[in-house]
């Protein structure tokens, strides 16, 4: 769970942030399983990984999207490549037990609730059994 709470405080994959070159992206998560484009946009999936790119060549998104109970990381990024998806309450104690501050926020519809860790950004998304299917950092601004 630690590699999921270092993204959720500090908004960073190891050293990759928003906002650096999608090149960096690569040398840090190694060749994307696939990719998709939309209008303006590449969309990058790297195991449960998704980037996107901007215009610009930089990274204007970045997201753990867990698939069920477990979270893929690609190889090389981290240790273990396969971790357990940290559950609400556990992953929102471990945060507070880190002084991070913790809003309620509706960033998308307003039914639908997801948790920002207020220093990094980050907003985290759980499933209706408590397990973290998204955690997002993104910066629109950089979309040019």
């Amino acid at each position: 769970m630690k590699e999921v709470i270092d993204l959720a405080s500090t908004g960073a994959l190891k050293d990759l942030e928003i906002g650096d070159p999608v090149a960096k992206a690569f040398h840090v998560l190694g060749p994307p399983d696939g990719e998709t484009e939309v209008p303006d946009d590449k969309i990058y999936a790297f195991a449960d990984i998704q980037i996107i790119k901007s215009r610009s060549d930089v990274v204007w998104y970045m997201a753990i999207e867990p698939d069920g109970d477990h979270v893929d990381f690609p190889p090389g990024l981290y240790k273990s490549v396969r971790l357990p998806t940290p559950h609400r309450n556990d992953l929102l104690a471990a945060l507070r037990d880190r002084g991070e501050e913790l809003l309620e926020t509706q960033p998308y519809v307003w039914d639908q609730t997801w948790w920002q860790v207020v220093g990094s950004g980050v907003i985290l998304h759980f499933d209706e059994d408590g397990l973290l299917d998204g955690a997002v950092k993104r910066d629109r601004a950089l979309n040019f």
